[in-house]
């Protein structure tokens, strides 16, 4: 299932410091600006948020900061891909194209590269690049049901996280 593979690889992601989340969380702010920014920047933006998303977009980016500061502080894989899962498919339903999250993601990554320290940097990276790289995967995963709609049991690697 393909979901399973996803948490399983997921699994793999190492866990950010306390030292580097905390910088992470602390620069929230900071980052969705950049990111905001570099979004609004682009004119191909109505086609990636779709028609009058724009505010939707900058809500999303702020409260994007504050999850992933809060999944890396208490990761657990099977949780993360669930809820990316149910993001990318709530924020298409609301006319985000799926070409918006390749972006994003790029934009992203060059705001934690030039607001982060490099230690820092190099701890949360993975995250993205992760996302990036399994994005069609997790697109095809978004169009299943979730853990919460599904009452299923949440099916977890042994990798020594959470029970």
């Amino acid at each position: 299932m393909i979901k399973d593979a996803l948490v399983a690889s997921a699994a793999r992601l190492a866990v950010p410091s306390a030292q580097a989340v905390q910088e992470y969380a602390a620069a929230a702010p900071v980052l969705a600006n950049l990111l905001d920014d570099a979004m609004l920047a682009r004119p191909d933006l109505p086609q990636l948020v779709g028609a009058g998303n724009v505010d939707m977009m900058r809500n999303n980016h702020r409260n994007h900061f504050k999850y992933m500061a809060a999944t890396m502080t208490l990761y657990d894989a099977a949780s993360f891909v669930e809820t990316v899962a149910w993001v990318l498919r709530t924020y298409r339903a609301h006319g985000f194209a799926l070409a918006y999250w390749p972006v994003m993601l790029e934009q992203t990554l060059q705001a934690v590269q030039q607001t982060l320290t490099p230690a820092t940097a190099a701890q949360v990276a993975p995250f993205y690049e992760w996302l990036a790289e399994e994005l069609q995967a997790l697109a095809r995963a978004s169009e299943l049901s979730t853990i919460w709609e599904s009452g299923a049991p949440v099916r977890r690697p042994a990798c020594g996280g959470i029970p």
